[in-house]
């Protein structure tokens, strides 16, 4: 048991959507993702709990219409399903890396930036959708300063700290940061 609570311990989580209600009478509840997402391969879902990340066992999954119809181990009628209504549910990051960081891009508005070369970039204000591209907007001394996110400048995503590092191209910042 020992060796199961450590190996949780150190994974890094994703939060991948909320447990919108229980379903039926068998301890079932519908869970909907924030985006698409196959939960072919998952064995564990992470429920928010006291702010804890608590992992549940998956026994089924019916994947219907976008959103998925999900049965616990533990979890075995509807009064017990319907304490996990609301909860934020998260899955290992190992399970995401098919998915394209695009998936998620709005949800780092209030995540702090920071860049390789240049630094702190202060928090992420807004993020604007573009053909081809995100645009990220953050405010350094009074200006406002825009870079893309793409999978090529972004070295890492700290979602426990709210943080994104970056790697941003050379010249890129100085165009806001040089001039007045």
């Amino acid at each position: 048991m020992h060796l199961c609570v450590t190996v949780f311990l150190h994974m890094k989580l994703t939060e991948i959507g909320l447990i919108s209600k229980a379903y039926g009478f068998k301890g079932e509840v519908l869970f909907i993702p924030d985006s698409d997402l196959d939960l072919e391969n998952i064995h564990f879902l992470f429920l928010k709990i006291d702010n804890k990340s608590v992992p549940f066992l998956l026994e089924t999954v019916k994947e219907k219409n976008g959103y998925f119809i999900v049965k616990f181990e533990d979890v075995p009628d509807e009064i017990q399903a319907k304490k996990l209504t609301g909860l934020k549910v998260a899955i290992e990051s190992e399970y995401l890396t098919d998915i394209s960081v695009d998936d998620n891009f709005e949800n780092l508005v209030g995540y702090h930036a920071h860049d390789k070369k240049h630094g702190d970039l202060g928090t992420i204000k807004s993020i604007e959708e573009f053909p081809d591209q995100y645009i990220a907007t953050c405010i350094i001394d009074g200006k406002e300063i825009l870079f893309p996110l793409n999978d090529d400048f972004i070295l890492n995503i700290d979602d426990a700290r709210k943080q994104i590092n970056l790697d941003l191209p050379e010249g890129l910042l100085d165009i806001y940061l040089d001039g007045e």
